[in-house]
């Protein structure tokens, strides 16, 4: 639907495109606002505020499951906190939306790795 709201506006169909734009307001606000939080997650994740970016990128997944990138960006944030359990959970939701992701499987199959190479050993805390 957006790549022909692209296609009024670069021909200039503008009376066309000013109905259609006040019909879907809304969605079309939700949508941008979804581009919005996740960039705001990575700047946070860029400048180390590793909670402040998970928060963006759980905001953008609860409001739209199926966004791959914020998925994959959770999951980062999450390995970089050293949460690997919860990076693991969010690179297989990525799988869930597409199996063949390049960026998921490798990152989901190395914590997998590591989830096995622990598996069974007590960890003490001081």
């Amino acid at each position: 639907m957006y790549f022909f709201f692209v296609i009024l506006f670069y021909l200039r169909s503008y009376f066309l495109l000013l109905p259609l734009l006040k019909e879907r307001k809304k969605e079309i606000v939700n949508h941008i606002l979804l581009h919005v939080y996740n960039a705001l997650g990575v700047c946070y994740v860029r400048d180390g505020k590793l909670e402040k970016g998970i928060t963006q990128f759980e905001t953008v997944v609860r409001l739209q499951p199926g966004y791959v990138t914020a998925w994959n960006n959770l999951g980062d944030a999450y390995e970089n906190k050293k949460d690997y359990k919860s990076a693991l959970k969010a690179f297989e939701e990525v799988l869930l939306f597409d199996p063949n992701n390049k960026v998921a499987r490798p990152r989901r199959d190395t914590l997998k790795e590591r989830e096995k190479m622990y598996e069974g050993v007590s960890v003490k805390s001081k």
